[in-house]
């Protein structure tokens, strides 16, 4: 997976929180029958961690339009077909 980091944002960080610090306390594993739901889904990188660890079920939602787009570019390939 290939993320974009803005220059000038705070990603960088919010990437480190997920992935280096485990700020959500993520389980190793989820059960493909899970669900999770991202509320603030920022630019997708809890998300990506959710569906790394197994889950099949992610919601996620960003109000922000820019960090929308950029979640949906992040997550391209694990969208289910429309």
């Amino acid at each position: 997976m290939s993320f974009s980091f803005r220059e000038g944002s705070v990603d960088s960080l919010v990437f480190e929180a997920i992935f280096k610090y485990d700020e959500y306390k993520l389980p190793d594993r989820f059960s493909q029958c899970d669900i999770v739901i991202d509320i603030g889904a920022h630019v997708g990188f809890f998300t990506y961690a959710a569906v790394q660890r197994g889950a099949r079920n992610v919601y996620a939602f960003e109000a922000d339009t820019e960090n929308y787009n950029l979640a949906v570019k992040h997550m391209k390939e694990y969208r289910p077909e429309a």
